[in-house]
This record gives structure tokens, sequence and C-alpha cells, in this order.
């Protein structure tokens, strides 16, 4: 009949499965359109969920050692820019929409191509691929108007040609976008000659990461790097700071949670109004 399930081989039946939306952790705060799996058995269910968050984890851990590196920047943070050189306080989205618009333009007009070779890639849960101009066709035709929430706060840029975007469009060179020392936090902001080994609140022989773990949670907030709950929110920082500050004072998710629980309330109301 029509729409019913499948038999699987024990003559049990199975339905599509809708998987749960997930909030981009690449940046832009990108929402992912609800997905529906085959209904090709309760296996084939589990290795696609299981597939979806082994690239999810390789996204999180390219997006961090990118922080660093740069060698590719990410469309999400290249809008966010943009927004930011607007001069306004609040995140302008009429200059970020602008500016998803050009990306994709000069994704057209071949920009983003070296050597006839595609420059862009894109890392999305479902899939991983450099983007070739007809493949962009399609997908902008199926997505519609949802294109560039939904695809392009997934997609990177080799520096060099962001750089050559940058100055067609007459943009400033930004340090933000530069490979970073030792001496500088992944969310941009410099420290001033602390010792590597300490990591201090303020208050005399009080070795903590409290300063740290704030400072990257507002700066994902910024960003739009945000997590739907204050658990998982603190599971990833606990895993962020385990990543890039090793030898500094560790800190359980529990912690973590009563460290940004104020702001994450404060973030949670705002997003809803």
């Amino acid at each position: 009949m029509r729409g019913a399930g499948r038999p699987t081989v024990a003559g049990q039946h199975t339905t599509a499965v809708r998987l749960p939306r997930v909030t981009s952790r690449v940046g832009g705060g990108a929402v992912v359109a609800m997905g529906y799996l085959p209904d090709t058995g309760v296996v084939d269910i589990q290795r696609s969920r299981q597939a979806w968050h082994r690239r999810q984890s390789l996204i999180e851990r390219f997006t961090e050692d990118q922080r660093r590196k740069r060698n590719w920047i990410n469309f999400a943070e290249i809008a966010e820019w943009c927004s930011d050189l607007s001069g306004s306080i609040a995140p302008n989205d009429k200059v970020r929409a602008d500016a998803y618009r050009k990306l994709q333009q000069a994704m057209l007009d071949g920009d983003f191509e070296q050597n006839g070779l595609p420059g862009v890639r894109l890392l999305h849960p479902k899939m991983f691929k450099r983007i070739q101009r007809e493949y962009l066709r399609i997908i902008s035709a199926t997505h519609g108007e949802r294109f560039r929430s939904d695809v392009l706060p997934y997609c990177w840029v080799s520096r060099g040609l962001f750089e050559r975007w940058c100055a067609k469009h007459h943009l400033p060179a930004s340090p933000r976008f530069q490979p970073r020392e030792d001496n500088v936090l992944s969310s941009g902001t410099e420290l001033s000659k602390l010792n590597a080994e300490t990591y201090r609140s303020g208050l005399p022989g009080k070795p903590t990461s409290r300063n740290l773990i704030k400072d990257e949670y507002l700066a994902r907030i910024r960003r739009g790097e945000t997590e739907n709950t204050i658990t998982l929110q603190a599971k990833v920082l606990a895993s962020w700071l385990k990543q890039n500050h090793p030898k500094a004072p560790s800190a359980t998710p529990k912690t973590i949670a009563n460290v940004i629980r104020q702001e994450f309330r404060s973030h949670t109301n705002n997003a809803r109004k």
C-alpha cells in the first residue's frame, strides 16, 4: 500500500525517520532543515545517524583547527565580519544577507576557482564536497530562498581566494583572518602575555579557566555558534578548553554549565523574542 512501511527481513515494518534539528556549530547559527532517511531498515537508519554524528565531530575539529591556522575561511564568519564593518553595534542582518549574496555570486562567476578547480568546500553533516558551479546551481534551485541559510554557512573558501575576493570588493585586510600565534585566543581576543601555565581569576592563588570559558561562550554567541541546551553547550566548551588550552585548569561540563548559566539564560530569552 502506498505510504506503508517497507517490510524488513524479520517481517516487521519500518517507516522514514525524521532526524532532529541540528544547530550549526560551524558558524552563522543556521539550522539544518529536517532530513528524512529512506525507510530501508533500522540498520541503515543507525548507520546514517552514525555517519551524521561522525561528520559533525570532524566539522567541529576542523573548525577549531582553522581558527588557528586560517588556511580556510568559513562563509558565516565572513558574513559576520561584513556585518561588523558596517559599524552597527547590533548584528546587521541586511549586511550579512548581502555578504552571502556576494559570496554566492562569486562562486557562480568562478571567482573562487583556481586553475579550473573549485576552491570552496561544503562541510555539512550530510556530506563533504567541493562545490562546482553546476552543482551550486542545482542545490540553490532546490533550496530556493533557504539556500543562503541552509547551505552557505557550511561553506569554506581558501584564504588566498578569500583575500582576492576582498580586494575585488574593496574590503580592508583584517588580522582576524590571519594565522594566530599561541598568545591569541581562538575567539580573536589577544592575551596580554600570560604565563601559559597559569590562568587566574584575579583572586590570589586561584588558577581557573572561568574567564576563558565565559569569553569563548560570549564569542560564540556573537558568531551564532551556540547550542540548544546548556548541557550540550557545556560539553562543547569542555572539549574546546581541553583542545585549545591543555595547560589550563580543567573544568567539568557541570562546572562550565554553572559558569555560563546566566549568559545562557539571557541569550535564550533574547532569541525567543
